[in-house]
């Protein structure tokens, strides 16, 4: 998301006392200037203790794993010599930064900044005050719901008030608000005797950042792993109904485009039920996550079978710190939004 140079100014001030506060450190940097990424928004020097040290500065709002991907790849053969300072950054994100030495400072004054020459690391300091959700009903877990079933498939739109509500697994009372709320919006435009979105795509990443944000917290079931290496590698085999795969097995399905190292599946089933037919064991850091279904009684004009709506399978893959989906999550976008 981009940010304007008065927001930019504050996010950096704010960071940097914070940061002298906690750990005693004398912070200055340089006047803020227009750039792109790739260049320094910023000069930052550090003095602690008997240490100097100056670094190109990258600004962001909340990172998110699509945001923080291009400029990853731009400062990765002189990474030691950048500090990435944002209002938040998520806790996977920090772990991706931290594994492989990328410098962070969060507006709240949680960081790590490692390098030949200097050593802090703080994380112990409350975000929630920075945070700042999407305005509007339509970016609550219910309008995403809703949101969920029209921009995976517009064509919804021509179905009665009825049908989207239990496309969505809504209450029908919601649906006449959440399309006011689009056509206030300019999202929802007339198209002779109907209604059609326009700026689908934007849409779409507002969609995928809320859904990261206030949703899909609230869906975690359980992880588990897989019994032995030839049942993961047999994972298409188990054909059970309600089971919805995304991340990588989901984009498997839809482009036979690469083996599956983390899985991911949604489902109303039974936590027995799945542990039984697809010979799962209980395990916090194994490689397959479970999370509830959130949507209804429906079926997207795109789907395949056992696969997740291309909507979910591509925000999976854009929420990745796998380098090797990003560029998978871009094909499934295009299936998404041309069809292709």
């Amino acid at each position: 998301m981009a940010i304007n140079s008065n927001n930019e100014t504050q996010i950096l001030k704010t960071a940097n006392a914070e940061l002298q506060k906690i750990s005693g450190a004398s912070i200055r940097h340089s006047s803020m200037t227009k750039h792109k990424e790739g260049n320094p928004a910023a000069i930052l020097e550090i003095k602690f203790r008997k240490t100097r040290q100056e670094f190109f500065v990258e600004i962001k709002n909340e990172v998110r794993e699509h945001t923080i991907k291009g400029w990853v790849e731009l400062v990765r053969t002189k990474k030691d010599q950048w500090l990435l300072v944002a209002r938040y950054i998520p806790a996977p994100i920090k772990e991706f930064l931290k594994k492989h030495g990328y410098n962070y400072l969060e507006m709240t004054g949680n960081c790590f900044i490692s390098t030949d020459q200097l050593f802090i690391s703080i994380n112990d300091r409350e975000v929630k005050h920075v945070l700042k959700k999407p305005e509007g009903k339509l970016w609550k877990p219910t309008g995403l719901k809703f949101l969920f079933v029209v921009l995976d498939d517009p064509g919804m739109l021509a179905s009665s008030q009825r049908a989207i509500a239990e496309a969505a697994g809504i209450a029908l009372g919601n649906i006449s608000s959440f399309l006011e709320e689009l056509r206030q919006s300019g999202y929802l435009v007339a198209d002779g005797k109907l209604e059609k979105l326009q700026h689908r795509e934007k849409l779409v990443d507002r969609w995928v950042e809320a859904f990261h944000m206030t949703l899909r917290p609230k869906l975690i079931r359980d992880k588990f792993r897989f019994i032995s290496t030839e049942k993961q590698k047999a994972w298409t085999e188990v054909e059970l109904p309600g089971l919805y795969w995304s991340g990588e097995p989901g984009a498997d399905l839809y482009t036979n485009f690469l083996v599956p190292e983390h899985f991911m599946l949604y489902t109303a089933l039974p936590t027995t039920e799945l542990i039984k037919d697809l010979k799962l064991i209980p395990d916090t850091n194994g490689n397959l996550a479970v999370l509830d279904k959130f949507w209804g009684e429906w079926k997207s004009e795109t789907a395949v079978p056992y696969a997740a709506p291309l909507l979910l399978v591509y925000a999976e893959l854009k929420n990745s710190l796998d380098s090797r989906n990003w560029e998978l999550a871009e094909k499934i976008k295009s299936m998404l939004l041309n069809g292709n």
